[in-house]
């Protein structure tokens, strides 16, 4: 893994589960992990940025902002396991992939409520620890049996 004692996740695509994965997973794994955000608005901000720079329009700071990106786009970190998500339709899935495994996890929006989404997430959180050979973390949510209806 590329960080020290840590490992990196390049994250894409869209959808329900794409911004619960970085926030919750960012608290899930802490130090030990370095996220990137590779979606289009991300990536299309950077490289609006990077043109402004290059302008000559743009203040020195956004000059050197650009020579930042040129830089970093040149000389990419190492990504250890990338995760895109999707949306077809009514169902959403998760590709996890990294050390020559892949993963897939389909959550149907159709019949989703909130245990629905936190099981799908917490199936992604699952796949990048087999991924990186940990075992898996302790499920951050204990499911309790719902309370009998109160006439």
């Amino acid at each position: 893994m590329t960080t020290q004692g840590g490992f990196s996740i390049a994250v894409s695509g869209d959808g329900i589960m794409f911004g619960m994965f970085i926030t919750d997973g960012m608290a899930r794994w802490g130090d030990e992990v370095t996220m990137y955000d590779h979606s289009a608005a991300v990536q299309g901000f950077r490289q609006a940025e990077a043109k402004l720079g290059e302008s000559g329009f743009g203040d020195k700071g956004s000059q050197e902002l650009a020579k930042k990106i040129r830089a970093h786009d040149a000389n990419p970190p190492k990504i250890d396991i990338k995760v895109h998500f999707a949306k077809f339709g009514e169902t959403e899935i998760c590709i996890i992939a990294g050390n020559g495994q892949t993963r897939v996890v389909k959550l149907d929006k159709s019949k989703q409520d909130w245990q629905t989404l936190e099981h799908a997430l917490e199936e992604c959180f699952k796949a990048v620890d087999e991924i990186r050979g940990k075992k898996p973390a302790r499920p951050r949510f204990i499911q309790r049996p719902k309370a009998p209806a109160v006439s």
